[in-house]
């Protein structure tokens, strides 16, 4: 994807009506079209409602003022005839006309990353059949055996997704039927495959197949026999988009821990380190939200048992 032709591009899409123009399929070139994901056969009314959407999104992650004039260029806060007219609207009258355009083409190499993210992110997720809207971990610690459960809701980007996965991984020497896996609620454990020597892909059969865009919540819970089972760590290292992740370790009064810390971030093997004296957390119930997930970081919670 050529940022800099999409940026030409949204600058030719400022001029007159913006993105009310009348020829807006002609005047959206095939890079700008790209990153709008949209096909040759698409409307005007469709390509419309794409590029406020999108252009939308984008301009709201801008500097707000920068955000608010790029807004009024590409007409989408309103629908004057001229860019002048809107920009005059919008009180950037008061500006002479070298300050703002120096100011919409920085708008527009801008907007011209922001929209070939998008472009990326989709791309990703439609690579993986489905991602995570929300997910949510629960941990009882405060036993011998520890309880993980799961709430999550996920986003298919795929027509026709009847199922979904994940993977576990066990220490040497132990049997995966010795692991209580339930699950509770918008799924049924289908099947469980061995991947490695010591992972395993668990398979969870949805109720019904699922189109794109479709979102489903499905709860699932792990019952470890142990504590030597598992990593004192409770905390995704994502492979697949998570937009929201909540997690949450209750361990009991007296707590079942000397300490507990918060990764957000992390590389994979932080947990192993010992944590700064600002990581710590002493409380019974330990919580942690990320809304800023990237995949292949550790996110989460980490403590050494009592």
């Amino acid at each position: 994807m050529d940022r800099s032709q999409i940026a030409r591009d949204l600058a030719r899409l400022r001029r007159g009506r913006g993105v009310s123009r009348p020829d807006l399929v002609t005047a959206v070139g095939p890079e700008l079209r790209e990153v709008l994901d949209v096909d040759s056969g698409v409307t005007s009314v469709e390509l419309q409602g794409r590029l406020v959407t999108l252009l939308g999104e984008a301009t709201m992650l801008l500097a707000p003022d920068l955000g608010r004039l790029a807004a009024a260029a590409f007409g989408l806060t309103s629908r004057e005839a001229t860019m002048s007219a809107r920009l005059a609207l919008a009180d950037f009258q008061d500006r002479d006309a070298r300050t703002w355009r120096r100011r919409l083409a920085q708008a527009d190499q801008m907007l011209a990353d922001q929209l070939v993210a998008q472009a990326q992110r989709r791309r990703r997720r439609m690579r993986d059949g489905w991602y995570w809207a929300s997910y949510r971990m629960v941990v009882d610690a405060s036993g011998p055996r520890p309880v993980f459960t799961t709430y999550r809701t996920l986003v298919a980007t795929v027509d026709g997704l009847d199922e979904v996965q994940e993977q576990i991984t066990l220490p040497s020497d132990h049997e995966l039927s010795q692991v209580g896996i339930e699950a509770l609620s918008g799924c049924r454990h289908r099947a469980s495959e061995s991947v490695s020597a010591h992972g395993w892909r668990l398979s969870f059969a949805l109720p019904h197949p699922l189109a794109v865009g479709d979102e489903h919540q499905i709860g699932v819970r792990f019952t470890w026999p142990g504590r030597d089972w598992i990593q004192p760590l409770a905390a995704s290292i994502p492979v697949r988009t998570i937009e929201q992740l909540d997690v949450e370790v209750f361990f009991g009064s007296p707590r079942e821990c000397r300490r507990s810390w918060v990764l957000d971030g992390a590389l994979p093997t932080a947990f192993l380190d010992p944590p700064r004296h600002d990581q710590i957390v002493e409380a019974e119930t330990v919580s942690a939200h990320f809304d800023a997930v990237q995949r292949g970081l550790l996110y989460g919670i980490a403590w050494e048992w009592s």
